[in-house]
């Protein structure tokens, strides 16, 4: 199975396992399993810092090297065009910045769809 770890996940695996479900961390952790990330997850972590919303043990690109060289993540390579198609450039509907990907809440639904796609 092919897994896309969504920022929150990502964030819990690394700093706070015990708030995975058992199900979420059996499957992480399953060999088997393709864990990918996304650069998203780094815009959204960043974001977060910056807005004081999030302190980091360490800079993030350490945990995110971590990350891929100890658990085998992978970097989920997007393209312009895939993110284009994925709405990633709209107005955000409450706080009406382009750049806002964190209020919308309907379009996630279409995001996943596209990731889906890039993943299977």
């Amino acid at each position: 199975m092919r897994l896309l770890l969504d920022t929150h996940v990502l964030l819990w695996w690394h700093h706070e396992p015990s708030r995975l479900s058992e199900t979420a961390h059996d499957a992480i952790s399953d060999l088997d399993n393709e864990v990918f990330l996304s650069v998203i997850n780094g815009w959204e972590v960043q974001i977060k810092a910056q807005l004081g919303k999030l302190i980091l043990s360490k800079p993030l690109n350490i945990i995110l090297e971590q990350e891929q060289s100890t658990n085998d993540f992978r970097l989920l390579p997007i393209t312009m065009d895939q993110a284009m198609a994925a709405g990633l450039t709209d107005m955000c509907g409450r706080c009406e910045k382009s750049c806002c990907i964190g209020c919308r809440r309907g379009p996630r639904r279409r995001w996943s769809k596209t990731w889906h796609r890039l993943l299977t």
